[in-house]
């Protein structure tokens, strides 16, 4: 399965926590958080793609469930493997040529 390197900061709407995405695949998240969040934990991970000239903003929310945890990947941070269960997205704004 392929896995894209990313360095990207999230909204993580259920860990109430800073997320970066460290990289991802078609089925899943290897995330960094700033506390630890229990094995089978259900989470959310929402992307923001802006609007631009010619095509409306899209928000897309995963919705995943936490199989592994790693402690002190840096300081006070954590490693986060989150396999998505399901997902959806819907538009955030209008295009401005329409």
């Amino acid at each position: 399965m392929q896995r894209w390197a990313l360095d990207v900061p999230v909204a993580g709407t259920l860990l109430e926590t800073e997320v970066i995405v460290t990289n991802a695949s078609p089925n899943g998240f290897l995330l960094q958080v700033d506390r630890e969040i229990p094995l089978g934990s259900r989470i959310e991970v929402a992307f923001v793609f802006p609007p631009s000239l010619d095509s409306r903003g899209i928000r897309v929310v995963f919705r995943c469930k936490v199989v592994r945890l790693e402690r002190g990947v840096s300081k006070k941070r954590f490693g986060l493997a989150a396999v998505v269960l399901r997902s959806e997205s819907e538009p955030v704004g209008r295009c401005a040529a329409a």
